[in-house]
C-alpha cells in the first residue's frame, strides 16, 4: 500500500485507513496473546506446569547475546563500579574510624513500616540466590511478615549483618543498540528480598530526614514526592521566555549527563556529604553499614 501510494500519488486517505487498520490488527492480536496467557495461568495447579510456562515464555524472548564472553562482561561491569570487582569502600561496623560521640538513639523499626514496604513490593519480579519470591512476604501471612520484621530490627540495632544480603547476581538488560557489545546492555542487580526491604525502610526514614530538615535545595526534583523532571522543565521555559523576550535577550543553557553517575560515586564522599548535611549519625551509620561492602557475580 504504501508503494504503491508513493507510486502513483494521490490522496493519502487510503494509505493512512489502511495504516491505522494494521496497527489495531497488531493490538488485537497482542491483547488476545495476553488474554490466553492469563487464562493458562489461571489454570496452572502444579510446580511443574508453572515452570512450563516460564520456558515457554523465556525462549521467545530475545536472548542476551551468547557471543560476548564473560571476560567481557567482567571488565564491563567493573569498569562501571569503578574497577575492581568486590570493592570495599569503608569499614562495615558502626562507628568504625570515628571517635565515640553521643548521638541520638535511633527509634527501632516498626512493624507498620515494614508493612508498608511489603505491601509496594511488585508480583513475579526475579529471585535471587535465596529462591524467595516478593510473594512470600506479601502473602505468607503474619508469621512470616512477623520474622521478617524482627530480622530487620536485629540488623537495625547492630546485631549482625547477614553476609548473603552484600552479594547480588548483575543481569545484563538490553538498553540500545543490537545487542552485539557489551555497552548495548545495562546492569540490574537482583538483591535479596529481605534485603530490599530493609533497605527501603532506611531509606524512607532518610527521606523524611532530608525533606524535614529542607536538606535539599528546590532545584532538586529528582527522586523526590510531589516533584519531578517536569518542573524543571516549567521553570526553563519560563526563564527562556523572561530573558528572550527581552531587549538584546539571550540566555546560555548547560546541560550536563553524567556517565554511570550512579555506579561511580565514592561512597566514602557520599556519607561525609551526608554528615555536612546535618543528617542524623543513626541513619548515616546504617547508610555506611549498607554501602559497606559490595561483591557482585
Amino acid at each position: 500500500m504504501l508503494r504503491k501510494w508513493r507510486r502513483e500519488g494521490g490522496e493519502g486517505d487510503s494509505y493512512r485507513e489502511e495504516k491505522q487498520r494494521y496497527k489495531k490488527l497488531c493490538e488485537g492480536k497482542k491483547r488476545r496473546e495476553v488474554e490466553k496467557w492469563e487464562a493458562e495461568v489461571k489454570e496452572i495447579r502444579t510446580e511443574g506446569q508453572v515452570w512450563k510456562v516460564v520456558y515457554r515464555e523465556r525462549k521467545r524472548r530475545r536472548r542476551v547475546n551468547e557471543g560476548i564472553s564473560m571476560q567481557e562482561w567482567d571488565g564491563y561491569f567493573k569498569e562501571l563500579l569503578g574497577g575492581v570487582k568486590e570493592r570495599v569502600v569503608m569499614g562495615t561496623r558502626r562507628g568504625e574510624g570515628r571517635e565515640e560521640e553521643e548521638k541520638e538513639e535511633e527509634e527501632e523499626i516498626r512493624r507498620e513500616e515494614v508493612g508498608e514496604v511489603v505491601k509496594k513490593l511488585r508480583e513475579r519480579k526475579a529471585m535471587e540466590s535465596d529462591g524467595i519470591p516478593n510473594e512470600v512476604w506479601k502473602f505468607g501471612g503474619e508469621v512470616v511478615k512477623e520474622w521478617l520484621w524482627e530480622v530487620c530490627n536485629r540488623v537495625w540495632k547492630g546485631e549482625g549483618w547477614p553476609e548473603d544480603w552484600r552479594e547480588g547476581i548483575i543481569v545484563p538488560i538490553e538498553k540500545k543498540g543490537e545487542g552485539e557489545r557489551v555497552r548495548d546492555y545495562r546492569g540490574v542487580t537482583l538483591a535479596q528480598t529481605a534485603y530490599k526491604v530493609y533497605a527501603a525502610v532506611l531509606a524512607e526514614r532518610l527521606r523524611k530526614e532530608v525533606e524535614e530538615k529542607g536538606l535539599l535545595p528546590p532545584s532538586q526534583t529528582g527522586f523526590r514526592r510531589g516533584v519531578g523532571t517536569t518542573d524543571n522543565i516549567y521553570v526553563l521555559n519560563y526563564l527562556i521566555n523572561r530573558q528572550v523576550n527581552g531587549k538584546k535577550g539571550k540566555m546560555v543553557v548547560m546541560f550536563v549527563d553524567l556517565k554511570a553517575a550512579f555506579d561511580s560515586v565514592d561512597k566514602r564522599i557520599l556519607v561525609e556529604a551526608m554528615r555536612k548535611r546535618g543528617v542524623r549519625e543513626g541513619l548515616v551509620e546504617r547508610c555506611k553499614e549498607l554501602l559497606g561492602e559490595t561483591i557482585w557475580r
